[in-house]
């Protein structure tokens, strides 16, 4: 919109307030000077009007894309945690204890809110099934994003 031209608007615009000020004020049963009313009205909307083009205000685009946030952030601490050793586990070269310690740790803590055992206890075993109890109790080694899966299924449905 060209300057001119704006400014016709809000002259229309100061008007529409100014009557509807007045308006108002007549249904209270108030009563107002009208010389000073017209005089803030327009006070007002030179005012605003001079603060928008003294700023330079662009319209927003919408086409540019924002970066990606890293999925790690919209998780809570803890699933972020476990997602870091999981991927680090997966890319590591050579077998890594802090996965076989998480799947551990979360057997642990279902084992003794379900079944008030620890994984140490002989009962336990049986609860967690073979595989799992080897990838606990045996030594650290690579595990497959197959056998993870497995061992996490098996932890849900203790």
């Amino acid at each position: 919109m060209t300057g001119p031209r704006r400014w016709w608007f809000r002259l229309a615009g100061g008007i529409a307030a100014f009557v509807a000020i007045e308006v108002a004020i007549r249904i209270i049963h108030g009563e107002a000077d009208e010389l000073r009313l017209a005089l803030v009205v327009a006070l007002v909307v030179c005012a605003s009007g001079l603060l928008v083009d003294a700023t330079s205000v662009e319209p927003a685009v919408w086409s540019a894309h924002a970066d990606a946030e890293s999925s790690l952030t919209r998780l809570d601490p803890r699933t972020a945690s476990y997602l870091r050793i999981l991927e680090s586990h997966l890319s590591a070269r050579d077998a890594d204890i802090a996965l076989r310690s998480r799947l551990r740790d979360l057997a642990d803590r279902t084992l003794r809110t379900r079944h008030d055992l620890r994984v140490d206890d002989p009962l336990a075993a049986e609860l967690l099934g073979h595989e799992l109890t080897t990838v606990l109790a045996g030594p650290a080694r690579k595990l497959h994003p197959d056998e993870i899966e497995r061992c996490v299924k098996r932890i849900e449905e203790l």
